[in-house]
């Protein structure tokens, strides 16, 4: 009789219910907001690497368009100049030997790791990262007879997550790109 009595009295069931439904709907909506900025975050940094690497890959094309235009000079600025002088490509003014000693040429590296350490740390959209976060690779798998140059750019992140201080999380994000330069 008396558990008759205490289920059909059904006063105070939404406050207990709401008590108890309330702080799991919180922690869905927190979940749900924290998954989305982690994957926002990647999908910054993963940018910010194709624009890096981009950016490496054009350094090193403008330090290949300077040499050429002092070959053409040398060449093609004297009173009768040669065939190869009506060329508007800048590789028939290069040989491999060049290309080669700058593609290995310390100063040619350091520039272009500069450009692309000075590039992804302007223009990270959270102004988060530090010379750490980033792994470039110059030359990467370069090989002379296949006339392509390659840099491959990493970027490392651990962002901030709002249960950080609650529950230990781990997730690192980790992105590269590949930028090509032909040679041709």
């Amino acid at each position: 009789m008396f558990a008759n009595k205490l289920y059909k009295n059904e006063d105070g069931f939404v406050l207990v219910f709401l008590a108890l439904t309330l702080p799991i709907l919180f922690l869905v909506v927190v979940l749900v907001i924290d998954g989305g900025q982690f994957y926002r975050r990647h999908a910054e940094l993963n940018n910010l690497a194709i624009q890096s690497a981009n950016s490496g890959i054009l350094e090193f094309s403008e330090t290949l368009k300077e040499l050429a235009e002092e070959n053409y000079n040398t060449i093609c600025v004297v009173s009768e100049s040669p065939a190869i002088c009506s060329s508007t490509n800048m590789f028939d003014f290069l040989s491999s030997t060049e290309i080669f000693n700058l593609v290995y040429s310390i100063n040619v590296q350091e520039q272009i790791n500069d450009n692309v350490l000075r590039f992804g740390i302007d223009y990270d959209p959270q102004g988060e990262l530090v010379d750490e976060n980033f792994t470039i690779d110059f030359p990467y798998n370069f090989d002379i007879d296949k006339k392509e140059v390659f840099i491959k750019v990493g970027i490392k992140d651990a962002p901030s997550r709002f249960f950080e201080g609650i529950m230990p999380t781990t997730k690192e994000i980790t992105t590269e790109s590949v930028a090509k330069l032909s040679l041709e």
